[in-house]
């Protein structure tokens, strides 16, 4: 970690691209005293429908990786969901909110079987304005599983992909 806290910036650049050919740099600037990645080594509290999963890493302010991501798919309108409060309290996690799946769809979460996978916070929040992740099923108000989302976070801000850009 200590060498995380020595870098102020860091670049990206595609190689086989030059800058007089068009290609775009993106500088992605770090807090001094950034501590990323952030583990949450237990993973999912297992509840209901064989939820679970292995390590959890808080990748930047709105990404987030779920190793081993189990869920047996039986809930009729589960979803991953974040929210504000303790998620086992029910008037708490009715005002939180579904957020896409690895796949960026907010349909019906299937089932998923030790499988590694990766969700984006919609743009409008990150992960210091929620206290949960969770797989709820809003149409039977039932809690699957869920882990809690460390306070005063310290990552990197979220940045979309660098996109080059070619002139002609």
């Amino acid at each position: 970690m200590a060498f995380l806290r020595s870098i102020s910036f860091f670049v990206v650049v595609a190689i086989t691209l030059s800058v007089a050919n068009g290609a775009k740099i993106k500088k992605v600037r770090t807090p001094k005293e950034v501590a990323a990645p952030v583990v949450i080594p237990a993973g999912f509290v297992k509840l209901a429908h064989k939820v679970s999963s292995g390590e959890i890493t808080i990748k930047d302010s709105r990404t987030i990786s779920i190793k081993s991501f189990s869920y047996d798919g039986a809930g009729p309108d589960a979803y991953f969901w974040v929210g504000k409060g303790t998620p086992t309290d029910s008037a708490a996690i009715v005002k939180g909110r579904k957020i896409a799946d690895e796949n960026g769809s907010y349909d019906v979460i299937q089932g998923y079987d030790k499988t590694d996978i990766e969700l984006i916070l919609p743009a409008d929040i990150t992960f210091n304005d929620i206290d949960y992740l969770s797989v709820y099923c809003v149409s039977f108000h039932h809690l699957f599983g869920y882990v809690k989302i460390p306070k005063n976070l310290n990552v990197p801000e979220y940045s979309e992909d660098v996109v080059v850009a070619t002139t002609s």
